[in-house]
Parts: C-alpha cells; sequence; structure tokens
C-alpha cells in the first residue's frame, strides 16, 4: 500500500468522519491511508495522550487575548502528554517549532508521525508560554 500526503480536501473529510466519532474532537494520530476515503481507512499512528478541539481563526482574530491554536480538551493517564503536564485547558500554539494556527496545520504536522517519534510542542497555559517534548506512543488510549 502507498503512503501519500493527505490533501486539505482529504483532511476535511477526516475530519468529518473524526467528528462524527468524537463530537467535536480530534485524537491526536489517527492517519488516512489514501486506498479510498471511509472511515475504515482510519490508522492508529502515533499518540501524544490527548484530544483537540480548534479554536475558530474568526474568534481568534478578535482580539489579542484570544490565542491561535487549538485546546487541549482531555489528557489520558499513561500517555507522554499526561507524563510530561500537559493538562486540559492548553492551548497548543506550536508543534516542532511550527506555529499552529488551526486544526488544517496540526493535521499536517501530525500526518507523518511515527511512534517513538520526538514531538516539541509550544503551550500557552493562561498567559505562560511553555514548551513540551514528548516521545510518541505507539498505540492510542482505550
Amino acid at each position: 500500500m502507498e503512503k501519500t500526503k493527505v490533501g486539505p480536501i482529504q483532511i476535511i473529510q477526516l475530519a468529518t468522519v473524526i467528528l462524527l466519532f468524537f463530537g467535536a474532537f480530534y485524537f491526536i494520530g489517527f492517519k488516512a491511508r489514501q486506498e479510498s476515503r471511509n472511515s475504515h481507512d482510519l490508522m492508529p499512528g502515533a499518540y501524544a495522550g490527548i484530544t483537540i478541539m480548534g479554536i475558530p481563526e474568526e474568534i481568534a482574530d478578535l482580539s489579542p487575548a484570544v490565542p491561535h491554536g487549538v485546546a487541549v480538551m482531555t489528557v489520558s493517564h499513561g500517555y507522554p502528554a499526561k507524563e510530561k503536564g500537559i493538562i486540559p485547558g492548553d492551548i497548543i500554539t506550536s508543534l516542532d517549532g511550527n506555529a499552529i494556527k488551526n486544526m488544517l496545520q496540526f493535521f499536517e504536522i501530525m500526518h507523518d508521525k511515527k511512534p517513538a517519534d520526538e514531538l516539541s510542542v509550544g503551550i500557552l497555559r493562561g498567559t505562560e508560554k511553555l514548551s513540551f517534548s514528548l516521545i510518541l506512543a505507539a498505540d492510542r488510549p482505550k
């Protein structure tokens, strides 16, 4: 099976499938195979152990007090994010030094991640800027 990078149209479809299964959340680690475009193509990848929700750019653009990024909604016990101290309410503002303004940018960076890869995560917690280095896990929390 040949792997190709997920394009914006396919990412939107992937996000739609994720929304159906997880409400407004996206679990870090789902990947799409390019054979077809249905929910059976979601394959486990590398996991940090968090669920996230996008912050609409239209809302973030209204005020400097509202950050651009994606919000951490839950953190799973026994996974890298929890072990390093990431908590619900944190805002992910960068991955591997790349600014994150929306979930599309988030998906694009996570697409090529594999278990045991290191991931640098920039976080905004209140007014404090933090940085975490995670070693991604091989399976998702159950």
